[in-house]
């Protein structure tokens, strides 16, 4: 009788605990997204937690060294952010009355109109006739909604400052507090996790250092390329330098096109136009300085324990941002790094009974995926 009441106190326990997180979940879903950014941070600013808290002069002291860590990185970071999206917002209304001038209209018919010229000298198309107006019409109907897209997006954020507001609030409570306990977090986790001391901390580890591997190897590679770009762009003449610089970096986050999508048709529109000199720098920018940024910096920004085949990791970013959208691009690859651990744990583990411990060396050689 006693073993029969015992499962049903286990029954009822699990059961209370699943409508318990499941309403945690529900009164916590307007900051969920929040919360993730946070603890993704706290990933992020973990190691440089650790080294300020060994410092001679901070002496251990867990707050000193908290409140230095969450400092720096609004200095360093978030500050920059709302500054560049500030003048992001600027040079997107500026280029907006350009575009909107007869100046601009003038220059994109002479574009056509060069095209047009370039057209008849091929052999099949002499007869071809490029209708310049409709041409420039769509164009600029395309580019003037995409800007005031663009800027509705930067009034949305701006009219909801007050929910900005509480957001950077909770991020901040949540960075805060995770940080001095995220060792004990981790040791907890392991206390109640059904799964193996190793097995557990394998899955922790893999899942830090995706995090880490995507923030350096996508967020900051693309930064570093984008920047590149600028310096190119800046270079060429390019009118709106730091507004092409921004909108480079936003592109380089996708995999296989990335700024192309940007740099060529620009190099096009140069060429078509006459400033062949600033065409063929804008070229060079990108396929000898930035595009190989890619190749050269990539492997030392992902770590080993993180790595995945190039086809698997373009497909996790892919998917992880049309499922999430800019928060995919990291739990994206954070998830199928963890299926594919999960196969490897079976094979070193549970595909073989003798062994009583998995071990974590073979984290060592990285993914074989």
């Amino acid at each position: 009788m006693a073993v029969q009441k015992g499962r049903r106190g286990r029954v009822f326990f699990f059961a209370l605990f699943l409508v318990l997180f499941i309403l945690s979940l529900y009164v916590l879903s307007p900051y969920l997204t929040v919360i993730l950014i946070a603890l993704i941070t706290v990933v992020m600013l973990k190691p440089f937690y650790d080294k300020v808290l060994a410092l001679g002069r901070v002496g251990g002291r867990v707050r000193m060294a908290t409140a230095i860590t969450v400092i720096s990185f609004i200095l360093l970071i978030i500050v920059p952010l709302l500054i560049l999206g500030t003048y992001f917002v600027t040079q997107t209304n500026d280029l907006l009355r350009v575009i909107r001038s007869t100046d601009v209209k003038f220059d994109v018919e002479s574009i056509f109109a060069n095209i047009q010229d370039f057209i008849r000298q091929l052999p099949a198309m002499n007869e071809y006739v490029l209708d310049a107006e409709k041409w420039t019409r769509s164009l600029l109907e395309l580019a003037s909604v995409t800007l005031v897209w663009l800027t509705g997006v930067a009034v949305r954020l701006g009219t909801s400052l007050p929910n900005l507001f509480i957001s950077a609030i909770i991020f901040l409570a949540v960075v805060s507090t995770m940080l001095p306990t995220f060792d004990e977090l981790e040791k907890r986790i392991q206390e109640l996790s059904p799964l193996d001391v190793n097995i557990t901390q394998i899955y922790l580890m893999k899942g830090e250092e995706m995090i880490l591997s995507v923030i350096k190897g996508v967020f900051l590679l693309t930064l570093i390329q984008g920047l590149t770009m600028g310096v190119f762009y800046w270079l060429a003449d390019i009118p709106f330098t730091l507004f092409f610089t921004l909108l480079s970096i936003a592109f380089a986050i996708l995999p296989v096109v990335g700024m192309s999508f940007i740099v060529l048709p620009m190099a096009i529109v140069l060429f078509m136009s006459g400033e062949v000199t600033s065409a063929i720098i804008v070229l060079v920018g990108f396929y000898v300085f930035a595009n190989p940024l890619d190749l050269f910096l990539r492997p030392k920004l992902v770590s080993k324990q993180a790595y995945l085949n190039f086809t698997v990791m373009m497909l996790a970013l892919l998917g992880g941002m049309a499922v999430g959208g800019l928060l995919g691009l990291i739990y994206g690859p954070v998830i199928i790094l963890l299926l594919i651990t999960t196969i490897e744990i079976f094979g070193e583990y549970y595909s073989n009974p003798s062994e009583d411990n998995v071990s974590i060396d073979y984290l060592e050689s990285g993914s074989s995926i």
